[in-house]
């Protein structure tokens, strides 16, 4: 009898557990990710969670299987920060370097130790990632419709920069979210999501995951548009490498029905939204296809921000100057940005950063077969950074590195375990 009723307690016990873990995970993923700058800066958050995360690898004595988890990482990275040292040393400006070293934490240091924690705990962080963005998503749904909601979080949470003109012209009508990246980086983490629920509901029939959509696209559309290019990829990927009729008809009446509701049920400030959203595709197709001048956001990308060397020796390695900030002419496009920074070596240099990680995360999911699911994640990854890098300076986004490197430590640390016992996400 006294064993029945321990048996009865202790089920209940370890659920309410591992539910407190997941909470705090939720709550370090949050930190780590996201980096809302509560401490008045995003860098002073990130740099607690980093240290809380090396101090666990070296109590865990797990540092160094983490560096030679990413030796390959680490040998390109070092290569960027000697680069920049360089540059640093010659013209006294660190964007890049001081970006670079904090890359070693949000790629390497933070991810691991997340992942290890999960995967010794048997936490499923795939999970909690989706409902991590799905809880973020949902606090800048009710920011936005919500005035009062707003203030609260933008008294946490102040812009970290006010004097930026972009955030003085939107304010009010873009840049909702618990997290720093508002205007860039924060929705192409909510557009990974997207294409996620897509190849559930596609290639798992978990139709459910359809449902969430919804409040993932309007944090998008809230906030930046960068966040449609990871749903493209996606929808590119189903209908060139996995072409599947019934799949593509099915998401295309997805969307349909979407945008039917959304109509319906929006307000004229959503209108707003919607509009300035299908500007971007009616603009593209204008300018890409039919050859017409566009003003706006695509006369800046294609022509007022198309910023060049000036020289032969600042083609092959740069000027060591970051133009956004310290030239008289300025762009926010990340190959222009990187091309004056450091020369046409500097981004052979970045692009091989992205492709070793394609090839390392394809081969790890290639040779696992419980991975299978996620197999269009390298490809979606690698098109989602080369396009980003377009319309921003991808590089120097921690909140995407830390999203991105995430998968693959988690994935590592998977096919480790696995060689044991199976362990499912």
């Amino acid at each position: 009898m006294i064993s029945l009723l321990y048996k009865k307690v202790k089920v209940p016990l370890k659920v309410k557990k591992n539910s407190i873990i997941s909470l705090g995970i939720l709550f370090f993923l949050q930190f780590s990710i996201f980096a809302p700058p509560v401490l008045g800066q995003s860098l002073v958050v990130f740099l607690v969670i980093s240290f809380f995360s090396f101090t666990y690898l070296i109590f865990t004595k797990k540092l160094g299987k983490a560096l030679f988890a990413y030796k390959a990482d680490i040998l390109v990275i070092s290569l960027l920060i000697v680069y920049s040292f360089f540059w640093f040393i010659v013209t006294r400006d660190n964007s890049y370097l001081s970006k670079f070293i904090i890359i070693l934490f949000c790629w390497i240091v933070n991810p691991y130790a997340i992942s290890y924690f999960c995967v010794r705990y048997k936490i499923k962080l795939i999970r909690l990632l989706i409902i991590l963005v799905i809880l973020n998503a949902l606090v800048s749904f009710f920011q936005y419709i919500s005035p009062v909601f707003n203030n609260i979080i933008k008294s946490i949470v102040p812009q970290e920069d006010r004097s930026n003109p972009m955030v003085q012209l939107y304010d009010g009508i873009r840049g909702f979210g618990f997290s720093s990246g508002l205007f860039y980086s924060y929705s192409i983490n909510l557009g990974i999501i997207v294409a996620m629920c897509l190849n559930k509901a596609l290639f798992k029939q978990k139709y459910y995951c359809l449902l969430i959509i919804p409040i993932l696209l309007m944090g998008i559309m809230i906030n930046a548009r960068i966040g449609l290019v990871p749903i493209i990829v996606y929808l590119i990927y189903i209908t060139i490498v996995k072409f599947n009729f019934k799949r593509f008809l099915i998401t295309v009446s997805v969307f349909i029905a979407m945008y039917f509701v959304i109509i319906n049920i929006a307000s004229e400030r959503m209108f707003i939204m919607l509009d300035w959203t299908y500007q971007i595709f009616e603009d593209g197709f204008r300018y890409i296809i039919k050859g017409e001048q566009v003003e706006g956001h695509f006369s800046r990308l294609f022509d007022t921000f198309l910023v060049f060397p000036g020289n032969l020796r600042s083609w092959i390695i740069g000027t060591g100057k970051y133009i956004f900030t310290n030239a008289p002419r300025t762009s926010d496009i990340g190959y222009i940005l990187q091309l004056n920074y450091g020369g046409i070596l500097f981004l052979f240099i970045l692009i091989l950063f992205f492709l070793v990680f394609y090839f390392k995360l394809k081969r790890i999911i290639s040779k696992n077969n419980f991975l299978e699911e996620y197999s269009f994640i390298p490809f979606l990854f690698l098109l989602t950074s080369l396009l980003c890098n377009y319309k921003g300076d991808f590089i120097r986004s921690n909140v995407n590195l830390s999203f991105f490197s995430i998968f693959y430590a988690y994935f590592f640390m998977l096919s480790l375990k696995v060689r044991q016992h199976t362990h499912t996400i």
